[in-house]
């Protein structure tokens, strides 16, 4: 399965490669996904994002990383995390899914890369024991794109144990900090997170 992903990767790399990335300058933006792509994507995993950047030349650095919340309260330390070298233009993926024998674990993926190459970690996360009874549902930003000049919440899996279950709000991924409480309403939460550096 592992190796599944690490080939998974650079392909869905070498097809975005051939795509325009659109937005303005220092922005970042959910990818316009082909359904080629999005069949990739989904392919060995539960949920899969994809974000395009566009940075000026005195941005140096990209950043992405996952915490974790549970019942609302935020893990000491990210699950994940990548730093690479930010170029021009650029892609983050971001993919997360259940192993099938082991029920109680979660496998993150995340990537950054460009027509040069990219860079990419997987980690393992433990769950609790009834994790194999929860349903999932996902969602990312809203709008056509986000300024690169904060650090930004690019997308949300939350996984509860009741039946039904509403997306995180456009509020929290605005203002995260202000809304930390709606994190609250779920047994388990991961957020991704991108920043910047100049």
């Amino acid at each position: 399965m592992k190796k599944q992903l690490f080939l998974l990767i650079p392909l869905i790399f070498v097809l975005c490669g051939c795509t325009e990335i659109k937005g303005n300058t220092n922005t970042i933006s959910v990818a316009d996904v082909t359904d080629r792509e999005q069949a990739i994507l989904h392919m060995n995993t539960d949920h899969a994002f994809m974000f395009d950047y566009n940075v000026s030349d005195e941005y140096k650095e990209a950043t992405v990383w996952v915490e974790k919340y549970e019942a609302g309260k935020l893990a000491d330390h990210p699950v994940s995390s990548i730093s690479t070298s930010a170029k021009t233009e650029g892609t983050i993926i971001f993919s997360i899914q259940r192993p099938i024998q082991e029920f109680n674990k979660t496998v993150l993926n995340l990537s950054i890369g460009d027509k040069e190459g990219s860079g990419s970690v997987q980690n393992i996360d433990v769950q609790p024991e009834d994790f194999n009874k929860m349903g999932a549902i996902s969602s990312t930003f809203s709008g056509d794109a986000k300024s690169v000049e904060d650090e930004n919440v690019l997308a949300t899996i939350c996984y509860s144990k009741e039946n039904e279950m509403g997306t995180i709000t456009s509020a929290f991924y605005d203002e995260p900090e202000a809304h930390l409480d709606e994190l609250a309403d779920y047994d388990l939460v991961y957020v991704l997170k991108s920043h910047f550096k100049k």
